[in-house]
């Protein structure tokens, strides 16, 4: 039988540092202090420190100590190798066998360990990404460079003998249902959205203040998100040619935006060069010849009819990554696909379903990639917590300093979306930011991709709004007609606008995916992958987005200043952010500045008091020396705010309905 005990009879915060220092991840070599603070009950009980980390598992006895009149233990552990090492505390009170772990309970049961992130001394990230707000765009659907666009280039697969059916008119409903005597839906309608479509529009992207534009994939492929590779070294004729690349490339960095490809390396297309199961290219692919080059890159199980596939699909055949024939022609090779595209403009990948690529390909990738372009960024399509990922029978490396530089952050998404939503309460979401913070290697956490809707999830104003989520049993038939009432849609909007506010004000990359800031709805794909509604946008939300992405540009503390979170109350979210004596938190120069974000999700006022004195227990809290002083509204929606005065760390302020405000501190001391 379990056996139970207070709460207060046991306490360990591994985000404070009078219970953890340093707190956070830390480099390898690192000596850690751990304390765990004990009720009067427990004072002269043995306590143990107990760790699991690559070197396996260790026990010390902890020291005893008295802080302020508590009775607490004290030890400390050298973190020597990279990964995630974990630790929990035992108590023998001379009658049990006690834990305390991350649930905050001294109980008979095992415990859930607290984690500790352990990296490359050494581990960067290109700086210019973490200052940037981020733009995806699924090319097909974004904007057709004249009347006809792609739809005028799709001679090239129609020669081939593929199917494509031909939207002319824009505003036409996405293709949902299979074809005309086919049993399975093709994605293989298209509206003729280009690279130079891109082009013509960057203009539209600088004003509203986008540093890096992440693509789909653009390769050679027959279908419209082309995530089976046909080509990896030929833009898709629909989309134009290699030139209209790199002239968007350029055109774009005269702009001050980057550009970063998408890259399907898990897997190709069959109808691909490589694998040319339908004989349309004059190579023998790997289905036509035992001696195709290409033949060692798959793996047959019945040649050449069962192989393996991504999760199953027959048209996607998977790919052997270490395969020396295929990391040549990938990675390491003098006209590598990697290095090929870096050279012709681009200044990042996204790693297509990273948690399926293995650990050496990732780091060799990284390797090549920042061999040919230094500040080229590594970014990858992980959808869990990135830094204690397990798949493939491994626990995965990403985070550790030799593989990505950021990943999608969904789970930044879930947590925002799922406060908006009215599903947790704020102290849940600070809680799942702070967990994220704590776990990540800074230079990793400040650049995160923080993204609210993808070409791979419902768009967030959907859901904002109470339409399905991506595990809906809601048939594709009633996806195709679901659209928000004008009441659910009006209130959606506002809560979309408070997202924003939140995502442009805390750290890592914010990434706009393309016409959430025109107000586009969209369930699961194809409907989240809607073209964009050129002329119909909501320019409300529109001008909203603009408006808070410039103001994050204008102010480096908003990018790379340090973070402090407080739940004032259930519906109101707070954040702090701050540059003290020059430096940020990575230890770059910058300007100082202290700035505080505030967003109600109620229907109603609410009131909030914050007690700085109160943050500072740990983390960047303890950088947080003084937040007195005048304090002015620099961005806001939903309503009015006069400027406020924090005296003796406290703040006191009253927020309409369904309102965010961004402070900033403004007195001399500022």
């Amino acid at each position: 039988m379990s056996l139970h005990f207070a709460a207060a009879d046991a306490f360990h915060d591994s985000r404070r540092t009078d219970c953890r220092l340093p707190s956070g991840a830390v480099t390898e070599k690192t000596t850690v202090r751990l304390r765990l603070f004990l009720s009067e009950r427990f004072a002269e009980s043995y306590c143990l420190l107990c760790t699991k980390d690559a070197l396996g598992e260790d026990v010390v006895l902890m020291d005893k100590l008295n802080i302020d009149g508590r009775p607490a233990r004290e030890a400390s552990f050298r973190f020597d190798e990279k990964g995630v090492a974990y630790y929990w505390f035992v108590i023998n009170d001379g009658k049990h066998l006690l834990y305390y772990g991350k649930d905050g309970a001294l109980s008979t049961d095992f415990p859930i360990p607290f984690q500790v992130t352990v990296y490359d001394a050494a581990f960067e990230t290109p700086n210019w990404f973490k200052h940037c707000v981020a733009y995806h765009i699924f090319v097909d659907r974004f904007h057709k460079s004249d009347d006809l666009g792609g739809l005028a280039r799709s001679e090239y697969h129609e020669s081939k003998g593929r199917a494509i059916v031909k939207h002319f008119d824009w505003s036409e409903p996405v293709m949902y249902t299979p074809l005309p005597g086919k049993t399975h839906y093709d994605p293989c309608d298209f509206y003729g959205g280009d690279l130079a479509g891109i082009t013509q529009k960057l203009p539209y992207l600088s004003e509203m203040g986008v540093g890096v534009i992440y693509l789909s994939p653009i390769f050679e492929s027959p279908s419209n998100h082309k995530y089976n590779t046909g080509d990896y070294s030929k833009v898709d004729p629909m989309y134009g040619t290699e030139e209209d690349f790199r002239n968007l490339c350029e055109e774009a960095e005269r702009l001050g935006i980057r550009v970063m490809l998408d890259g399907v390396f898990s897997h190709t297309g069959d109808d691909s060069l490589y694998f040319n199961k339908y004989c349309r290219y004059p190579v023998d692919g790997a289905a036509n010849s035992v001696d195709s080059p290409y033949y060692q890159w798959y793996e047959f199980y019945r040649y050449p009819d069962s192989y393996r596939s991504w999760w199953g699909f027959s048209s996607l055949p998977e790919v052997d990554e270490l395969n020396p024939s295929y990391t040549k022609f990938i990675a390491t090779g003098e006209d590598a696909i990697l290095r090929k595209w870096i050279q012709a403009g681009a200044r990042g990948w996204r790693l297509d379903v990273a948690d399926e690529l293995p650990d050496e390909f990732i780091a060799l990738l990284r390797k090549e990639l920042k061999k040919e372009q230094p500040e080229a960024v590594l970014l990858g399509e992980v959808w869990e917590e990135a830094s204690n990922k397990y798949s493939m029978g491994t626990q995965r490396q990403y985070v550790m300093g030799e593989e990505l530089d950021s990943v999608m952050n969904y789970p930044f998404r879930t947590a925002v979306l799922d406060f908006f939503r009215g599903r947790i309460p704020s102290e849940s979401l600070v809680d799942s930011l702070e967990t994220l913070r704590e776990n990540y290697p800074p230079p990793f956490f400040y650049s995160c991709l923080n993204l609210l809707s993808s070409h791979d999830v419902p768009r967030a104003l959907t859901l904002l709004g109470g339409g399905p989520d991506k595990d809906s049993p809601l048939g594709r038939d009633k996806q195709s007609q679901f659209s928000l009432t004008p009441r659910a849609r009006r209130k959606a909007l506002r809560l979309m606008a408070l997202a924003t506010a939140v995502q442009m004000s805390l750290p890592g990359v914010p990434c706009v995916y393309y016409g959430d800031e025109a107000g586009v709805e969209g369930c699961m794909d194809p409907f989240n992958r809607t073209p964009f509604p050129w002329g119909k946008e909501d320019t409300t939300l529109q001008d909203i987005v603009g408006k808070w992405a410039r103001t994050r540009n204008e102010h480096t503390a908003l990018r790379t200043g340090r973070m402090a979170l407080a739940s004032p109350h259930r519906d109101v979210f707070f954040a702090l952010r701050f540059i003290l004596d020059g430096k940020d938190a990575l230890g770059e120069p910058a300007e100082n500045g202290t700035f505080i974000l505030l967003a109600n999700r109620s229907d109603k006022p609410a009131g909030a008091v914050v007690d700085g004195s109160a943050l500072m227990h740990g983390g960047d809290y303890e950088q947080l020396t003084d937040v007195d002083g005048e304090y002015c509204s620099i961005a806001s929606i939903g309503g009015k705010f006069a400027p406020v005065s924090v005296r003796n760390s406290v703040a006191r302020f009253t927020l309409p309905a369904l309102s965010a405000v961004l402070y900033k501190k403004v007195d001399s001391n500022g």
